[in-house]
């Protein structure tokens, strides 16, 4: 019971630091930019349930009807009319009903997000989602780029269970990085955080098969590098970067960035970093290399906002300069 009202507590206390009905964080106007934002057609919907996948179990606070995970109205008016950064999800689906075929599914989601970042260009960006293991992901990736004119790519490496210790996961992963860095196409990728205690040998895999390889790219690490909260992997992959970044030459060839979604999350667990421990090394690397993301259905940008600024102890100008900070012309396709 004392758990529930401390939770209630944190809540009510956030929306004095966030207005979503004037926009106003801490009093001051604010232009929210969220990174992270996924939209879902209804039949990928429907197949997530028939998979057995359930919103509100997952902790999802954003639970609609399944047809309006792809209005761009509705997901617009949740976010504060923010500009988003728009994530196709077709890599989720499983054929599991003799429905459509894999490449087909995701080729139908990539083509739905490439329709609602044409509603409204200047304040919405197209991320298109590929698994990097399937045959078809190098072909979708140039249709994507050269037909559909779709802005960066989502590999979401934690879902397709990409292991950078397996040769033939490398090579495929290595490809298709290759490719996009040639394109500069900017890259958004979620790590395999499975293994809590890999962070630092995975950001020395990394370094070394992909960011010392590959022409400069613009990379955004989904939940600042970890897999959603703040764990041991986490810490080790961010405290690795410090190092990294100490380092003139490597700082300036990539522009890398940690987007800030399910890093401050009310429920705790036992293995869970704290919030201290994760805003010391946002001040090693530097606040300029955070942006804003809310994770979109998992929670909405005005909600993040406050949970984020009422959890971390942070700088109310520092956070919002964060919130605010618009990488829109860099990562736009026309930009390149």
């Amino acid at each position: 019971m004392k758990k529930k009202i401390k939770i209630a507590l944190v809540l009510t206390i956030g929306f004095f630091g966030f207005n979503s009905v004037n926009g106003q964080f801490q009093n001051a106007p604010i232009k929210i930019v969220d990174y992270h934002v996924h939209i879902m057609s209804p039949e990928l919907i429907s197949n997530l349930t028939f998979q057995g996948f359930d919103f509100q179990r997952s902790q999802f606070q954003i639970i609609k009807d399944k047809k309006e995970y792809s209005n761009i109205s509705e997901i617009s008016n949740d976010n504060q009319n923010a500009k988003m950064v728009l994530i196709s999800v077709g890599y989720a689906y499983k054929n599991m009903e003799g429905g459509f075929s894999k490449e087909e599914f995701v080729k139908r989601e990539n083509n739905l997000l490439s329709e609602l970042v044409k509603t409204d260009p200047e304040h919405l960006i197209g991320f298109y989602g590929i698994n990097p293991l399937e045959d078809f992901a190098i072909k979708e990736i140039k249709r994507c780029d050269e037909d559909l004119k779709l802005d960066g790519l989502k590999l979401h490496l934690q879902s397709c269970n990409l292991d950078l210790k397996d040769s033939i996961h490398l090579t495929k992963l290595q490809k298709v990085i290759e490719l996009v860095a040639k394109r500069k196409i900017p890259l958004l990728i979620h790590n395999n955080a499975w293994d809590k205690s890999f962070g630092k040998e995975y950001f020395k895999i990394f370094k070394k098969e992909i960011l010392d390889k590959i022409d400069p790219l613009t990379i955004i690490f989904a939940h600042a590098g970890d897999g959603g909260g703040f764990y041991q992997f986490g810490y080790d992959f961010l405290n690795e970067f410090v190092l990294y970044f100490q380092q003139e030459k490597e700082r300036s060839k990539h522009k890398i960035y940690f987007e800030l979604s399910g890093v401050a999350k009310i429920t705790k667990y036992p293995t869970s970093k704290t919030e201290e421990d994760f805003l010391k090394i946002m001040k090693k690397i530097g606040y300029d290399k955070f942006i804003f993301g809310s994770d979109y259905p998992v929670r909405d940008s005005p909600t993040y906002i406050n949970e984020f600024f009422n959890l971390m102890p942070i700088e109310k100008d520092e956070l919002k300069k964060i919130i605010e900070r618009d990488l829109f012309v860099a990562l736009k396709k026309e930009s390149r």
